[in-house]
C-alpha cells in the first residue's frame, strides 16, 4: 500500500464547486418555491373538486412536473458542485 496524502481541492475546483452550489441552490429554491406556491394558492380549489367526486388532483400534475424536474436538476448540479468543493473521502 502506498501511504499517499489525500489530494486537496485546488483553489479553481472550489471557487467552481461554491459557483455550482449557488447556482444549484437558487434553481431549487426558485423552481420548489415557486411549485409549492402555486399548488398552496390552488389548494382550496382542489379539496372542493375532490369532495365533490371530481378529478382536483390531476390539475396539480402539470404544475408537479413542471416545477419539480428542474428543482431535482438544481439539486444535481449542488451535489455536483459539492463534490467539486469538498476534497475526496478516503475509504
Amino acid at each position: 500500500m502506498s501511504d499517499t496524502p489525500p489530494q486537496q481541492a485546488t483553489a479553481a475546483q472550489k471557487f467552481f464547486g461554491g459557483l455550482m452550489m449557488a447556482i444549484g441552490a437558487i434553481v431549487t429554491l426558485t423552481c420548489g418555491g415557486c411549485t409549492i406556491a402555486l399548488i398552496a394558492t390552488g389548494m382550496p380549489e382542489l379539496l372542493k373538486e375532490i369532495s365533490r367526486g371530481q378529478f382536483g388532483m390531476l390539475a396539480s400534475l402539470p404544475i408537479l412536473l413542471i416545477g419539480i424536474v428542474p428543482a431535482l436538476v438544481g439539486v444535481l448540479i449542488f451535489r455536483a458542485g459539492l463534490s467539486q468543493f469538498r476534497p475526496p473521502r478516503l475509504k
